[in-house]
């Protein structure tokens, strides 16, 4: 093969290379725009799920409190009972998320990493020094 041919080939080689990896970007850029309207869309059917579950929640409160009312208990103290009960839920849920926010903080790799720059800096001060 002469030198030129094998220069034209790399050349070629090179050209492929390069159109492979720019078409790759491209789909990358597409899957990733793709992706990011799914994930608004999902943001957005959560929020008006929501919004229905919290309409259907004080739907099961106002019948709740309709119950308590036939059964002959003051209106007043009716509401009152349902306001209580939602705190009571909403404290459980919100100690429920204090435990939980610990996980947020990696502690298990941050006590890693914490040990292992311990070890490498016992490993720096032990070490042999070469004396110039």
């Amino acid at each position: 093969m002469q030198p030129q041919g094998l220069m034209d080939t790399l050349g070629q080689l090179l050209a492929d290379v390069r159109g492979a990896a720019q078409a790759q970007l491209t789909l990358l850029d597409l899957e990733a725009q793709r992706a990011g309207q799914a994930a608004t869309l999902m943001l957005a059917y959560a929020m008006v799920a929501g919004l229905l579950l919290c309409t259907a929640w004080l739907g099961l409160c106002s019948v709740a409190v309709l119950a308590l009312v036939e059964q002959g208990c003051r209106l007043s103290l009716a509401l009152l009972l349902a306001v209580l009960l939602n705190l009571l839920a909403g404290l459980g849920l919100g100690f429920a998320m204090r435990r939980q926010a610990r996980r947020l903080a990696f502690p298990a790799t941050r006590q890693n990493l914490g040990s292992g720059l311990l070890l490498f800096l016992a490993w720096r001060k032990l070490r042999p020094r070469a004396n110039p």
